[in-house]
């Protein structure tokens, strides 16, 4: 074990570890907050296939020797080998450091489970955090050694999820969507205050500078990202009680929400998946419609009964009177394909991105139910697709993307650059793969209107 104090010593370490892997783990300041909102504490470096490791001082109450955060990021940065992780997400909002695997991921590839630290914390870390609830340093309290112990029994049970090689599938959720998500988690979303307490009494810990942090989960079954923290599901905020006006713009008056929502999203990613083509400019619902009710003109009351119509057949199973249907019929014939794959080779991979999903992430299997699951991870990875470029577009911008939510996206915009035409090629970019997008804009999230770009 060794502690850092110079410039020297970080060059010692570099030389030490040469080409070799390391594991790396990042302790922030608390595990109550954020970690794109709190400083780290304490960096914590293992070589892999040996004893040694090295612990990092930052911010702690049990050294002298304190090392600056950039000295690490340079430290890390400069390593030959590859550097693992437990939560990559986490590492990437406390330090500044590039190409770094998620061990999680590789486990949840290969098992359909991920690694839950809290199942390691020692008995010190339980009675501080049962003690100092919401304790703004209590990272910093708890005495280094048990961190460091909790650190190295991950390590043990880790070291077989590292490979010589990881596939494409690996490096596509590696990179986009961990790396996507995560950027838009940094961006937080502005509060106003009184409004949330009003309906978040009890969630005032986590607000950081009238912000509050979003964490996306990829570790699901379908590969589709849940979205909560801190007991708020960001995913499934209440549009009816009016919790939705506790989020507004960072920017006052110069700002404006804006958030840009995908016509009927899934009917679009089906016609791709099974190669079927839309007329332009078709609302699909009136589309099928004509097929179920037989006639060319379709009254409104027609049209909201054609969309129920055509999710019960999406979402259930395709009636015998609409198997005729040319959409349903490729519909039947793309879920059989995929599912006598399934049965004979123990996996099917995504369509776009190629992550396998097997019968470890898919329990209870029969064939519409695997259609449901490629159906949400193709709507993750094609969302993944725009905002990465979104990301690029916006990287050197004040607009910034707050909130992805399935067939949503919500941004942060200020008015200068609005003016300046932002709106219409964030538009462009989010349709650029050919899906229809509605546009509303509001000063908070509850009340949005509709407008034309």
């Amino acid at each position: 074990m060794y502690g850092c104090s110079s410039v020297n010593r970080f060059k010692q370490i570099i030389s030490q570890i040469g080409k070799k892997d390391i594991i790396l783990d990042v302790v922030p300041l608390t595990d109550f907050k954020h970690p794109a909102a709190v400083q780290p504490c304490l960096v914590l470096i293992k070589i892999v296939g040996t004893d040694t490791f090295y612990v990092n001082h930052i911010n702690t109450c049990d050294s002298s020797s304190l090392c600056k955060r950039t000295e690490i990021e340079e430290l890390i940065n400069n390593l030959r080998g590859r550097v693992f992780c437990f939560s990559k997400r986490k590492v990437m909002h406390q330090l500044n450091v590039k190409n770094v695997n998620d061990l999680s991921l590789a486990s949840f590839m290969e098992h359909g489970d991920t690694f839950d630290q809290d199942e390691y914390d020692t008995s010190s870390h339980l009675f501080f955090k049962n003690k100092y609830q919401n304790h703004d340093e209590l990272n910093k309290i708890v005495p280094s050694n048990n961190h460091v112990s909790r650190f190295l029994d991950m390590c043990e049970d880790v070291t077989t999820h590292i490979k010589k090689k990881y596939d494409d599938a690996y490096h596509n959720v590696n990179t986009s969507i961990i790396e996507t998500l995560q950027s838009i988690e940094s961006h937080g979303i502005q509060i106003d205050p009184v409004e949330f307490e009003k309906h978040f009494p009890d969630k005032k810990h986590l607000v950081v500078d009238n912000r509050v942090y979003t964490e996306y989960n990829i570790f699901t079954s379908t590969g589709r990202p849940s979205n909560r923290f801190g007991g708020i599901n960001y995913s499934a905020l209440n549009k009816e009680n009016g919790c939705r006006k506790s989020f507004v713009s960072r920017f006052g008056d110069d700002g404006l929400l804006v958030m840009l929502d995908y016509s009927a999203y899934h009917p679009h990613i089906i016609g791709k998946l099974i190669r079927y083509d839309f007329p332009n400019d078709v609302n699909i619902y009136e589309y099928l419609g004509r097929y179920y009710f037989k006639s060319e003109h379709l009254s409104e009351d027609l049209l909201k009964k054609a969309k129920t119509l055509t999710f019960q057949q999406l979402y259930g199973s395709i009636s015998e009177e609409y198997k005729s249907i040319p959409y349903f019929a490729k519909i039947r014939e793309y879920i059989d394909h995929r599912w006598d794959f399934f049965k004979n080779f123990g996996y099917i991979e995504t369509p776009i991105f190629k992550r396998p999903i097997t019968s470890n992430h898919l329990k209870d299997s029969n064939p519409n139910k695997l259609f449901n699951y490629i159906l949400q991870a193709s709507e993750t990875e094609y969302s993944i697709q725009s905002m990465m470029d979104l990301n690029r577009y916006l990287s050197d911008k004040q607009t910034k993307p707050i909130l992805y939510t399935y067939d949503s996206m919500l941004f942060d915009v200020h008015k200068s650059e609005g003016k300046q035409g932002i709106l219409t090629e964030i538009v462009r970019l989010m349709q650029s793969q050919g899906f229809p997008t509605k546009c509303y804009t509001g000063k908070n999230y509850h009340d949005m209107n509709p407008v034309s770009i």
